[in-house]
């Protein structure tokens, strides 16, 4: 991030370990070298070291700190805005609670939502403000983490609530549908339970049952082309997805995607919502699906 990367660099976190340490007993040079190879590049000891030393930086002498208390890098104006615009996203709160930066009045954040519209992305994304769905988040993380089993009262397709015994092991987030679903174990062919859904969380202390092996993934194979800023929607709409991605000529990719079966769907209407822009070439089988839903867009009369 370049607004933390110009300010505070590696030149200024290599001089303050070289002061910290330097009001605890005088440095030989050798050690600043070293404080210098480990903190920044390994030529900036060639730019540090003679600034120290001839004083062009009056920070140390004779490896002596000029300064009585040990530096601290205070973010700036700039950097707290970019803070507070982070701290206001709508999925915040569901890791912690906002710090009491976000509360300031007089610090107007580096941006905010309204600043950005996401003309391909469903408007019916999960409640990220609802308390129940942020404590059903939080537990699923410690579940997660400590690697213990969970019950889940959950809303079934008809509507229905049942209470499911689980072990989630990820939690997976779509751009797109802007929603957060959970990969479990332990239950009977469900692989994915969607967080909206789920009316409680409780963490037990029983441990978790291992990840289920994953199924074969499927391999999708097209070609695509670099206009009207394809290659960069393309990298955010399959930002989950592994892939690879190799230039091929001027403006033109070959990429490789992974994905589970049951995934396709979203695969598929992801893929046509790029038109002409991407060219499928491998499997068959997702080359059929999608002439099959071309054909039956013509049938409807949509172009």
């Amino acid at each position: 991030m370049q607004l933390f990367d110009e300010v505070y660099g590696a030149y200024y976190t290599a001089v303050a370990r070289i002061l910290e340490e330097s009001l605890r007993a005088p440095l030989t040079r050798a050690r600043m070298k070293e404080i210098c190879d480990k903190e920044a590049f390994a030529e900036s000891f060639l730019t540090i070291l003679p600034a120290l030393e001839t004083g062009e930086w009056q920070l140390i002498k004779d490896g002596v700190p000029l300064l009585h208390h040990p530096p601290v890098l205070p973010p700036t104006r700039l950097q707290l805005c970019w803070l507070k615009a982070i701290c206001a996203d709508k999925r915040f709160r569901l890791f912690c609670d906002a710090p009491p930066l976000a509360e300031d009045p007089s610090l107007p954040p580096l941006w905010t939502e309204e600043d950005y519209f996401a003309f391909d992305k469903y408007a019916d994304g999960d409640n990220y403000g609802d308390e129940q769905y942020i404590n059903n988040f939080r537990a699923l993380l410690r579940a997660i983490g400590e690697k213990k089993q969970t019950f889940i009262e959950y809303r079934m397709r008809d509507g229905s609530y049942h209470w499911l015994r689980c072990s989630p092991y990820a939690l997976e987030y779509s751009e797109k549908d802007d929603k957060f679903r959970a990969c479990v174990s332990g239950i009977r062919k469900i692989r994915y339970l969607n967080l909206a859904r789920m009316r409680k969380v409780t963490v037990t202390e029983r441990e978790a049952a291992p990840p289920r092996e994953q199924p074969a993934r499927e391999q999708l194979v097209f070609s695509l082309t670099d206009r009207r800023n394809a290659l960069e929607r393309a990298l955010t709409h399959f930002a989950h997805f592994e892939k690879e991605v190799e230039r091929t000529g001027d403006g033109e990719y070959s990429v490789r995607l992974y994905y589970d079966e049951e995934d396709e769907t979203e695969v598929l209407i992801r893929v046509l919502s790029f038109g002409p822009m991407i060219r499928v070439l491998a499997p068959e089988k997702f080359l059929n699906q999608l002439k099959e839903r071309l054909n039956r867009q013509k049938s409807c009369g949509i172009r």
